[in-house]
């Protein structure tokens, strides 16, 4: 074991890679310590105040006060008040909606009116119908059920007919597909794609992390064999439907879990659309359609990193058709803010080194449980640290003792 001291005219401020001994427990890192993202999630457990209130017909009549919240004016409700009231008033209106999906949904499931369409003579029973491993009948009682149904009320606005059709649209769509089975289903040769993508780590709130790259599509060769005919953009989408299921395993629908991810997507050298790779664009845009429709409210946030220009345009076409909630997921970082944007939602230990992270393939010396800390050394002060290093013999010299 070295010893190692460092004074402060070493060392300019802050010591940048993270270790911790085994033997001392002493751990140097980067001065980084970030923000954290507020969390998403679907949870309706909220802590009640310290009174008792009713809520009537838009009414709320509290023992503990007499204000009038039919009329919300400023000069009347106090500004704490007025929020409490919304947020309860949002609170009841949000179980209102699911008590009546979940009504929905266990008629249908029991008269089989999800999938009308016979296979072979014979309907599916709708009773034993699960999506993303969780069962959807209601009297079932799973406890993932609530959360799945409410991330398809929060994309339809808490619109109850609406969550309901956009709910039976995508067990349909994944019964003609066969999008159960798909994780074990051999789509080709895909080795190019499976290296833009990868799942590695999590954000600062436990949400896994999903990693895409887009620049190799500037190789003529793999962008014609991806989009050169209309079979090949079928099996294209199908692969991102494949990598996106895979991503959901990942996930946790239970009270508490994380049941959404965080999307990271590097725009770097991209084709442009001067480019006579016009096939990309109307791709992009069916991804975004195809993920907003089947998987609502599954991506936590989507990170755009190295953005061109032009894609700012792409960007404002494409998603004029999502709702509100999903453009506000969109978060853009120029090369010169990507790693600042990154701090903003994911631990540095976890940003791969590209993006100004510590995160590297493969590292057999650091893990993601190695957390990065901060030593500030000010001017004249000396700072001791431990560092374990493994003696090697060089040249067939004997070790030092």
């Amino acid at each position: 074991m070295s010893m190692i001291t460092i004074s402060s005219h070493d060392l300019g401020g802050i010591a940048t890679r993270p270790t911790e001994s085994p033997v001392s427990g002493a751990v140097v890192g980067e001065a980084t310590q970030p923000s954290k993202a507020s969390d998403e999630g679907s949870s309706l457990s909220e802590e009640e105040s310290d009174h008792e209130d009713f809520i009537i017909e838009g009414k709320e009549i509290s023992h503990t006060n007499n204000f009038d919240y039919d009329t919300l004016t400023k000069g009347k409700v106090p500004s704490r008040r007025r929020k409490l009231f919304r947020r309860r008033w949002r609170r009841v209106n949000t179980k209102k909606a699911l008590i009546e999906l979940k009504s929905k949904l266990e008629d249908a499931l029991n008269g089989n009116c999800i999938l009308a369409e016979e296979r072979n003579g014979t309907s599916q029973n709708c009773k034993d119908i699960t999506l993303w491993g969780v069962p959807l009948l209601p009297s079932k009682g799973h406890e993932g059920s609530d959360i799945i149904l409410l991330k398809f009320l929060k994309a339809q606005n808490y619109r109850v007919n609406e969550a309901f059709e956009n709910l039976k649209q995508t067990l349909i769509w994944r019964a003609e597909q066969r999008i159960d089975d798909i994780t074990n289903e051999n789509l080709g040769d895909k080795k190019e794609l499976n290296k833009m993508v990868f799942i590695d780590s999590v954000d600062n709130e436990g949400h896994p992390l999903c990693f895409n790259s887009y620049g190799a599509f500037k190789d003529k060769e793999l962008y014609t064999k991806t989009f050169g005919t209309e079979q090949n953009r079928r099996d294209f989408l199908r692969w991102r439907v494949q990598f996106m299921e895979q991503t959901i395993k990942k996930l946790s629908f239970k009270p508490g879990g994380v049941d959404s991810f965080l999307l990271i997507s590097d725009m770097k050298n991209v084709p442009g659309p001067g480019s006579r790779m016009k096939e990309l664009g109307p791709m992009g845009k069916d991804v975004v359609s195809l993920f907003q429709r089947y998987y609502p409210e599954l991506i936590y946030k989507h990170i755009i990193l190295n953005p061109p220009f032009w894609y700012y345009l792409y960007h404002g076409v494409v998603t004029q058709y999502c709702t509100p909630g999903t453009r506000e997921k969109f978060i853009f970082a120029r090369p010169h803010k990507v790693t600042e944007t990154l701090l903003k939602y994911i631990p540095p230990q976890n940003i791969p080194l590209q993006y100004g992270g510590f995160r590297r393939d493969n590292d057999d010396e650091f893990t993601s449980d190695d957390p990065v800390l901060a030593f500030v050394i000010r001017g004249g002060a000396v700072l001791v640290f431990r560092l374990p290093i493994s003696e090697v013999q060089i040249g067939g010299a004997p070790s030092i003792p």
